[in-house]
């Protein structure tokens, strides 16, 4: 009989843990996928409907770490912070409330997180400040480690620092530190802390053996541990053989016999799995909807390969399915897909791993309740405009670029024009991927929707056909109108030299720009007979770009520099006076 728990009045089998997901590259930016159930909103998409294919989701960029839970996710970003959707009945969303949100919110804490791990009904992050636990969600059976059983719809930091990584199971939490020291806390009644008794613990204890520990792993009532040799330790409920070993439950944990050169562990529900040094697979436990990838649907109670399955380079099990990346960056799945989860298309279960169709470059993934994310890494790269002292001229033309090399020589995008308020203008739709395109600005040819205006808050996005590439300005620029132009510049201009001037347009909305090398430049001098009117300069030149070029003088003589900007009646202008230094 498989075990189950009970959440606000619904019996919820085959509680999910997961692991914490290691941050990747810093400063990268990866875009989020997710399929499966939605009920409460956990993929944060927007709404609560399924989704039986890996769809992106929008509206959060830079993303480095992923976590599925039970019912909610988790994602680290690059700046630390971490966001939440999905369901909110113990507050594990850390947003102060009890609701369930479907779109990823911000949390306020911790404010430099570095890993992430959902549980059941719990969240947890590791914060860069000496290594802190941080935790929010149900705690009755004491899995937040704060000494009491209380609950928290807040992240708030425990007492246990040193913390390298994290993983939350059904009620229980596992913790490895600097040091190689594996800690526990929360319910126990199946010995799954391994501290050789069933009585729960409120606070982090220090699980004495094994030591040198490299990862943990909290299944719903079992719990592994890897070491830095590559060996697996066990402790738990074992009544569908999620151990691996032979025997019933153990409250101490004890080596996995004849398994060796592991590198990664995950245990859910009554399933573990193990990812070896040459890119195979070990899998033991329930197996009663093909979550073990064997072709068939009988449990294991001894650890066993997965034959077929190869360069395999990170894993993640679920409730009651296992997902696997390879090497070349693509996904399989296998077990239940009543809600999608597999992304595969379909709700068919699968008891071997399949390939997910059209998810490519993946960096990382996470398998949750019934849900399922991964991240990607992008292949379009904006890089202009990009930066925040940006203002394109309404009514001027501007070079929109791009990088894109790993894209199909064959590839189209899609330009799409964004505001704040997410008002978005389809600027080209099928345009081929040539990195360059440009933009008439105030061109808009729609019918049924208005000009965008001046404003303060755009970005430019560029996405793939199919929407699996996707980027967007990594800062808001501005679309402005210019009210004025500055000339500036030395007033004393030495003869027979070169001198550098500038102009500088300033617009109705967004910084000033420098217009040096698109307004029309000259150099005038005072007509003798009617000092107040000037005429073409015989005494110096300017050229395209600002350069005065000076003539020698037999006396100091001033001269007029003009720029023009634009043409017709919004054409702008602006003078400069300055003289020509006779230099002895």
């Amino acid at each position: 009989m498989r075990h189950h728990g009970f959440l606000n009045g619904l019996v919820i089998f085959s509680v999910l843990c997961v692991a914490s997901t290691a941050v990747l590259a810093n400063g990268e930016t990866y875009l989020l996928f997710a399929t499966g159930r939605n009920d409460y909103g956990q993929l944060g998409l927007g709404d609560n409907t399924r989704r039986i294919s890996f769809e992106r989701v929008g509206g959060i960029r830079d993303v480095s770490a992923i976590s599925a839970g039970y019912m909610h996710s988790l994602v680290l970003r690059n700046n630390g912070k971490v966001w939440s959707t999905g369901f909110n009945s113990s507050g594990q969303l850390g947003l102060y409330s009890l609701d369930a949100v479907n779109v990823f919110t911000a949390t306020d804490n911790p404010p430099d997180a570095t890993a992430i791990s959902a549980g059941n009904h719990h969240s947890l992050a590791r914060s860069a400040t000496n290594g802190t636990v941080w935790a929010c969600g149900g705690g009755d059976d004491g899995q937040l480690g704060s000494g009491s059983d209380y609950s928290t719809t807040a992240f708030i930091s425990m007492p246990r620092t040193n913390i390298v990584t994290l993983s939350g199971g059904g009620a229980h939490t596992l913790a490895r530190d600097a040091d190689g020291n594996a800690w526990a806390t929360g319910r126990n009644s199946e010995g799954q802390l391994g501290l050789g008794d069933e009585t729960r613990r409120l606070s982090f204890t220090q699980i004495l053996s094994p030591v040198d520990v490299a990862a943990v792993a909290a299944g719903n009532q079992h719990s592994l541990l890897l070491t830095t040799d590559g060996h697996v330790w066990v402790s738990g409920l074992n009544n569908d053989g999620q151990l691996g070993v032979p025997g019933t439950d153990t409250d101490t944990f004890i080596q996995v016999p004849d398994l060796s050169n592991v590198l990664e562990i995950s245990a859910c529900s009554n399933q573990s799995v193990a990812r070896l040094s040459d890119g195979t697979l070990m899998v033991t436990g329930y197996n009663g909807q093909g979550e073990l990838g064997l072709g068939d649907n009988t449990n294991r109670f001894t650890w066993t390969a997965v034959p077929g399955v190869s360069d395999v380079i990170a894993i993640s099990a679920g409730t009651s399915h296992t997902l696997i990346l390879k090497s070349d960056g693509t996904v399989w799945s296998t077990g239940n897909n009543s809600e999608g989860q597999l992304g595969l298309g379909d709700r068919v279960y699968r008891n071997v791993f399949t390939q997910v169709p059209g998810l490519t470059g993946v960096v990382a993934i996470s398998a949750g309740g019934y849900h399922s994310l991964a991240l990607t890494a992008k292949h379009i790269t904006i890089t202009a405009p990009t930066a925040p002292d940006i203002t394109v001229q309404n009514g001027g033309a501007y070079a929109v670029t791009w990088n894109s090399d790993s894209l199909p020589a064959n590839a189209k995008v899609i330009i799409t024009l964004r505001n704040g308020a997410g008002d978005g203008w389809v600027l080209a739709n099928g345009v081929p991927n040539k990195g360059v395109w440009n933009w008439r600005v105030g061109t808009w040819k729609s019918k049924t929707q208005a000009v965008y205006e001046d404003g303060d808050d755009y970005r430019i996005e560029i996405s793939s056909t199919d929407g699996l590439a996707w980027d967007d300005s990594d800062a808001e620029f501005a679309i402005g109108t210019p009210d004025s132009i500055t000339i500036a510049g030395p007033a004393d201009p030495e003869e027979s030299t070169t001198t550098p001037y500038t102009c500088t347009a300033q617009y109705n909305f967004g910084a000033d720009q420098d217009v040096t090398s698109l307004v029309k430049w000259r150099a005038l001098s005072p007509n003798p007979k009617d000092p107040a009117r000037y005429q073409s300069c015989k005494y110096a030149v300017m050229q395209p770009g600002g350069q005065l070029l000076t003539k020698a003088v037999s006396a100091d003589q001033p001269i007029r520099l003009t720029a023009s900007f634009g043409k017709g009646k919004t054409a702008l202008a602006d003078t400069l006076d300055v003289t020509i230094q006779d230099v002895p």
